[in-house]
């Protein structure tokens, strides 16, 4: 899901296939989410899309570590990170 502004984009998977559904949403107009404008606000939709798939290939980067003679190699920011929660020192 990605929100923007007045919009709302949601995704699923179908079991049956390997499509996503896309579900868009102008929130100002139909905050309760009943109409599925997707359809009708393809550039909308895409651009939001392209948002998503920007984050969750950023988050996927960031979650990225190594593995070499069974430790694993933690990059600085996520170093930095487990030291200031207080999970290594």
């Amino acid at each position: 899901m990605i929100r923007s502004n007045d919009w709302k984009l949601l995704l699923g998977s179908r079991i049956d296939s390997e499509q996503m559904d896309m579900e868009l949403y102008n929130l100002e107009t139909d905050p309760e989410e009943q109409k599925n404008l997707f359809a009708e606000e393809v550039e909308i939709g895409k651009s939001l899309f392209a948002e998503l798939q920007n984050w969750m290939d950023s988050q996927e980067e960031k979650s990225k570590v190594t593995s070499t003679d069974n430790k694993v190699q933690l990059d600085k920011e996520l170093t930095d990170q487990l030291k200031a929660l207080g999970y290594i020192n």
